[in-house]
């Protein structure tokens, strides 16, 4: 990482409580035709980033919170998340892999629980009442 993106992460991460998108890392651009691809909505995720291929990218969706991922291949979401549950503050970093499958939707959130913060990713999934389906090949995140 640049002096210029190391400079930029911590002045990204200083932004406590906000929740704020601040994304230091270039969009994902899929230049390849034959590519697969499907999209994960990051709506819950602001100034995530994605990791392909050991290189991390934005989470900034756009208007639509919604970025296009490779099928079949491993992905890690994470991010620098700071807030505030009215009685405590939280500041960590924390990512999850999983491996994006065709014709499939996903979801990515963060969440508090315990006192401590995970990335969850979730199918989404119209034929069930709540709407999505836990995401099989979750793992540890790496990048």
């Amino acid at each position: 990482m640049t002096l210029r993106h190391r400079i930029k992460e911590i002045a990204c991460f200083g932004l406590l409580f906000s929740l704020s998108a601040c994304s230091m890392y270039p969009s994902l651009q899929l230049d390849d035709n034959s590519k697969k691809v499907t999209e994960i909505n990051t709506r819950d995720v602001k100034g995530g980033w994605l990791c392909y291929r050991w290189e991390k990218y934005s989470l900034d969706g756009g208007k639509d919170q919604k970025i296009l991922i490779p099928v079949g291949e491993r992905v890690t979401i994470g991010a620098e998340i700071s807030g505030s549950d009215g009685y405590m503050n939280y500041n960590c970093r924390t990512s999850i892999s999983f491996i994006p499958q065709e014709n499939t939707q996903y979801h990515a959130n963060w969440e508090l629980k315990d006192n401590k913060c995970a990335i969850g990713v979730y199918q989404i999934n119209h034929k069930n009442k709540s709407g999505i389906d836990f995401e099989r090949s979750v793992q540890r995140g790496e990048c």
